[in-house]
């Protein structure tokens, strides 16, 4: 799934397959989902397979933060921040430093529809101050 566009249609997430792109598979066809969405040239749906056999993705909350400066997104205690000019990415504020390889896919809407947590560092600890600013508190 990551490296592809996704698109969230009804609660659920498809991805482009193929090379005319105008077939949307479901993200869990490799487990076997039968839906799929097919598009006309403009992009509208012309075709629909709406029957997943498993539940809706959990879409999830964040907070936008100033973190010495500078904003980043803060998701279960760990920082996330944009890399180029798409806000619909979002990766560990320790990616070049630590390798950190999870990262955050955020929709039109930019609700986090992927989340890739799996870091290989502890959580960063904060101090948020009475007027909602937040400090990193250095071990």
């Amino acid at each position: 799934m990551y490296g592809r566009t996704v698109f969230l249609y009804e609660g659920q997430l498809y991805s482009k397959q193929g090379a005319s792109g105008k077939m949307l598979y479901c993200s869990k066809k490799y487990k076997g989902c039968p839906a799929k969405v097919k598009l006309a040239a403009d992009g509208a749906i012309v075709g629909l397979i709406d029957e997943h056999d498993h539940p809706k993705p959990i879409i999830r909350s964040y907070d936008q933060i100033t973190l010495n400066g500078r904003k980043v997104t803060l998701f279960r205690n760990h920082t996330f921040s944009q890399q180029g000019p798409s806000f619909k990415n979002l990766y560990c504020s320790k990616r070049l430093s630590l390798h950190c390889s999870a990262k955050l896919k955020l929709d039109n809407n930019r609700k986090i529809v992927l989340a890739n947590t799996n870091h290989n560092h502890p959580p960063m600890k904060f101090y948020k101050t009475s007027d909602g600013r937040y400090f990193k508190i250095q071990d």
